[in-house]
């Protein structure tokens, strides 16, 4: 199996093209080294092409965006193909391996297909972990929860809903609320 607990795990990957000129196929063949990495390691990337292996608990279903969490951090792994998540449910142990990137500010890795993430194991469960408003940013992808919080405007964005909600201090929006 890819992700058994060892600290080093090697990928044979298989690329091939086609010439259209003489309809030929070429092959190529590589071995890359990955060494495992917790998620804040990952999400720390400095190198866009820098090959990561990460593995968390799914704790966050919806839609495309798969998000997981290790002892360290979470981060969202998204899938360009809706179908490539299907069968992916919350408590699933996960293992991906690929490049870190950021869109709007999200860090996250991008997958197009089912086989391209290794289910290690099923039935997990991650603590959410208590914080305040102020504290939120230093959380992104995590489950976490918030407390003593006012509702201070409600909408519709795109058939979902949108809240607004404040600690007396501090306010942020929620978006994509299923209704």
């Amino acid at each position: 199996s890819l992700c058994q607990k060892t600290e080093t795990q090697n990928i044979k990957a298989t690329g091939h093209s086609y010439s259209y000129s003489e309809s030929v196929l070429s092959c190529a063949n590589c071995e890359t080294k990955i060494e495992k990495s917790t998620i804040a390691v990952a999400k720390a990337y400095t190198d866009e092409t820098q090959l990561y292996l990460i593995e968390g608990v799914v704790t966050f279903v919806d839609g495309k965006k798969v998000f997981i969490q290790d002892e360290t951090a979470g981060i969202c792994v998204y899938f360009t193909n809706e179908d490539a998540a299907e069968g992916v449910v919350v408590g699933d142990k996960i293992a991906v391996w690929d490049t870190m990137t950021a869109y709007n500010g999200l860090i996250e890795t991008t997958y197009t297909a089912k086989d391209e993430y290794l289910k290690i194991s099923e039935g997990n469960s991650v603590a959410a972990k208590e914080v305040t408003i102020a504290e939120l940013s230093a959380y992104q992808s995590e489950k976490v929860t918030l407390h003593n919080l006012t509702v201070s405007a409600v909408g519709v964005e795109d058939g979902k809903a949108t809240y607004t909600v404040t600690d007396g201090t501090n306010q942020i929006d929620i978006y994509g609320v299923a209704i």
